[in-house]
């Protein structure tokens, strides 16, 4: 995490230089980004081929006007909660830190232009930490099989088994779309895009009787990668910076 907070802090320096000899704006950003994971290429163990997640995502930081084209970078912070399926709404939360990158072609005095934003973000938080999952899916209870008695039949115990959050280290996206300018100073933008994210997680079988909690102190983490699908909506509001610097005679 602190080599992508570097990272992050060099691309804004650049980003400041750049901006000298430019206008440059305020810029505030909400962006819905709803998406699909797609497992296909996991291990069998899973069942669910899919997951569906809401990424909300506020911003703040600097819009750089060009003759042809705006830059925007800003700092942002993700909300990403479960939808309502295999329980309610928000149950799952992950909180996340990073950078969203927009460019849009065009000068800013038109009022529809196409765009390409790119979104980096890492997890600081979640309250789901070591919750409960189906396949890569938040989910309220674990798998529950009976075992057999093979010469007569009859059950002669359960194993229980259920996939455990850890952490998101990595959610990154590129969208391209559509923004339309509503005012000078206020946008909507609509967008569709692909992306990567990383999830830490552990996987468990244990007796009943067994402290799962305890056993789950010793399993090592495991990290996949998922191809993601995602489709956003962005509201952006900006406010004129007055620069200091006084012409030279």
């Amino acid at each position: 995490m602190k080599k992508i907070m570097l990272v992050l802090l060099s691309i804004l320096c650049m980003f400041e230089v750049k901006a000298q000899n430019n206008s440059r704006d305020l810029c505030f950003q909400v962006i819905e980004d709803p998406y699909a994971q797609n497992f296909t290429d996991l291990s069998q163990k899973y069942d669910n081929d899919f997951n569906y997640l809401n990424l909300i995502i506020f911003g703040i930081g600097v819009k750089l006007n060009q003759p042809k084209s705006t830059m925007v970078l800003n700092l942002a912070y993700g909300l990403n909660a479960n939808f309502y399926f295999f329980m309610p709404s928000y149950t799952f939360q992950s909180h996340l830190l990073g950078i969203a990158y927009e460019f849009q072609l065009l000068n800013k005095d038109k009022k529809v232009r196409p765009f390409a934003r790119f979104n980096i973000l890492t997890e600081v938080g979640s309250n789901y930490k070591n919750g409960f999952m189906l396949g890569y899916n938040p989910y309220p209870t674990y798998s529950h099989t009976p075992q057999f008695n093979g010469s007569h039949g009859s059950i002669s115990g359960y194993i229980n088994s259920s996939g455990f959050y850890v952490s998101t280290p990595l959610l990154t996206t590129l969208s391209v779309g559509v923004d339309f300018k509503i005012v000078e100073e206020f946008h909507i933008n609509i967008g569709l895009g692909s992306g990567i994210q990383a999830m830490k997680y552990k996987y468990l079988k244990w007796n009943d009787g067994e402290d799962y909690k305890e056993k789950l102190k010793t399993i090592p983490e495991e990290l996949k990668f998922f191809h993601i699908i995602n489709a956003n909506i962005g509201l952006s509001y900006s406010i004129p910076i007055k620069s200091n610097r006084k012409s030279k005679k």
